[in-house]
C-alpha cells in the first residue's frame, strides 16, 4: 500500500517492484512485456504473486497458440520493449506507454510487433 501511495504521489498510476534488478510485479498488479513476438511475464516464486487475471491473460494467450514465456525479465529489457502491459483484477489488462519516464517503444499502445 506503501508503493501505491509513493506512486500516486508521483502522479504515475502504479509502482514496479524490481529486486536485484529485475522486474517482479506491480503494487496491484502483475506485468507482461512483448519483444519480437514474444510474450513474456516474470515467473511466479515466492517474489511474485500469480494472479488471477495473469492466468487468464496467460490461458487465452494459450488458445491462440501464443505461449507465454516465464522468466527473469531485466528493467533495461522493459524499457526496451514493443509493449508492456498490466494486469490485475480492477484493471483488467491495462497499456502502459512509459516507465521511469522513458517511452515504451513508440509511446503508443496497440499492434507493436505483437505475437499473431
Amino acid at each position: 500500500m506503501l508503493a501505491k501511495q509513493k506512486a500516486q504521489e508521483a502522479k504515475v498510476f502504479e509502482a514496479i517492484f524490481t529486486r536485484d534488478g529485475f522486474v517482479i510485479e506491480g503494487a496491484t498488479s502483475n506485468i507482461f512485456i512483448v519483444k519480437d513476438g514474444k510474450l513474456r511475464t516474470p515467473e511466479r516464486n515466492h517474489f511474485v504473486l500469480s494472479g488471477v487475471t495473469q492466468q487468464h491473460v496467460i490461458n487465452l494467450a494459450d488458445e491462440q497458440g501464443q505461449k507465454v514465456q516465464f522468466g527473469q525479465i531485466t528493467l533495461a529489457a522493459l524499457h526496451k520493449a514493443d509493449e508492456v502491459f498490466l494486469v490485475g483484477t480492477t484493471i483488467e489488462v491495462l497499456p502502459v506507454v512509459n516507465v521511469d519516464g522513458k517511452k515504451i517503444h513508440n509511446g503508443i499502445p496497440g499492434n507493436n510487433n505483437l505475437p499473431t
